[in-house]
């Protein structure tokens, strides 16, 4: 398969999951032949399977409050592939690269209770009182994620990040 026939074949068969009935229209292929497809790309584009699924499985845990921007899924996925792409693989607060946040929580926290976050980027809101959408979010690792919450505003945290002692005192001094 070219790039392009396996660009497509993700597409149709993982982003949009067409029935099996469409794809044999779709690739002017048997059922058995897709079946052979499918198996083969399950090997060849594991990683890619498996970043498909983490991206889905965000989507999916963030339905609820996502804009019309973010629905269907492949308008998600498309851009968090460029959202990744422009922010240079690094969190959109704290600049650090991804591999590195992977390879601190599998080096250094194996005692954590909850193993299926940490690893990747976050979806996170820079506005925490308005919808998931294209405008509104960024990518960010699990450390800024957490600590930013949905209690700052992205300018709010920016300068938290600062000078956090700073920050809270003048919030207190100006209640």
């Amino acid at each position: 398969m070219t790039k392009a026939e396996s660009q497509d074949f993700l597409l149709q068969v993982y982003l949009r999951q067409k029935p099996y009935s469409e794809l044999e229209q779709i690739f002017k292929v048997t059922r058995k032949e897709l079946q052979v497809l499918v198996q083969d790309f399950e090997i060849s584009g594991k990683e890619t399977l498996e970043q498909l699924r983490r991206y889905r499985t965000l989507w999916n845990n963030k339905k609820k409050l996502l804009s019309d921007d973010f629905k269907p899924f492949e308008r998600f996925y498309t851009w968090y592939v460029k959202q990744y792409e422009i922010q240079d693989h690094k969190c959109y607060y704290c600049g650090v690269k991804e591999k590195v946040v992977r390879d601190t929580m599998k080096n250094h926290f194996k005692h954590r209770k909850r193993l299926n976050r940490g690893k990747y980027f976050e979806l996170e809101r820079k506005g925490p009182t308005e919808l998931y959408s294209p405008e509104n979010c960024v990518l960010a690792c699990y450390f800024c994620n957490n600590d930013k919450s949905d209690i700052f505003t992205e300018d709010q945290y920016r300068q938290y990040l600062q000078n956090r002692k700073g920050f809270l005192e003048g919030l207190t001094a100006g209640q």
